[in-house]
């Protein structure tokens, strides 16, 4: 009997990629179980080698440090936002509640879990932090199949400036800004947001009270620089 190589191998190769897909969700979900319970600070290698149920070394050969594990769960969950989207978005066709719908939801998620979406948007965690991401997105892809194309764009963005242009071009194409106020807008709200997020890391704000303060000054702001 002949036996295809190829398809051998193939069968192998999957085979590989689940398993190894299968242990890194392991050791993100222990990420997240101790961050839940103790907090982020609480995270070491041994803990979470421990909850996942392989000792430090096994941890080693999926992520080159501490750093590279915690970006992967915090990208878990920026995951859970962007699940978010097409179901919020279903049906939206007006493009100043789409921009609006957009920015409330990823304020929600971002207040909820302020030291993981910092981690991604905003500190500098080394050199590697894109090639981190492109990592984990190979093996978690995100499901665009419900998207809109501007959306699955905006969503694979890691720099905000970049996000926000792509998500209030519609409202600028269609006459509701000029492009010079439209990008003036989503650049103070990125400034406003960064403000918010890093007080609630800290605890000088509650998350619930910086999302409605928030909204509120998204709201305020779109009236301000609205022209049709």
């Amino acid at each position: 009997m002949e036996i295809d190589i190829n398809n051998a191998e193939s069968k192998m190769s999957d085979k590989k990629y689940i398993q190894k897909k299968r242990i890194i969700k392991y050791f993100i979900d222990a990420v997240k179980q101790i961050q839940e319970d103790e907090g982020l600070k609480a995270v070491t290698i041994r803990k979470v080698a421990d909850i996942a149920g392989y000792n430090s070394a096994t941890l080693y050969n999926y992520f080159e440090n501490l750093d590279h594990l915690l970006l992967f769960a915090s990208m878990d969950y920026f995951q859970e936002y962007v699940d978010q989207l097409p179901k919020r978005l279903k049906d939206v066709r007006d493009p100043i509640q789409r921009y609006i719908i957009v920015a409330e939801c990823f304020y929600k998620n971002s207040f909820l879990h302020p030291q993981n979406f910092y981690s991604i948007f905003f500190a500098k965690v080394s050199n590697s932090i894109d090639e981190y991401i492109r990592d984990y997105y190979e093996l978690f892809p995100i499901d665009t199949s419900e998207m809109d194309e501007d959306i699955a764009t905006m969503v694979r963005e890691t720099d905000l400036f970049s996000r926000g242009s792509i998500s209030i071009k519609k409202c600028i194409d269609e006459g509701f800004f000029t492009k010079e106020e439209g990008i003036e807008l989503n650049d103070i709200m990125i400034y406003v947001y960064e403000s918010f997020l890093y007080r609630v890391i800290h605890d000088e704000i509650d998350p619930a009270e910086a999302n409605e303060k928030i909204n509120k000054y998204l709201s305020n702001i779109i009236k301000k620089y609205r022209i049709k």
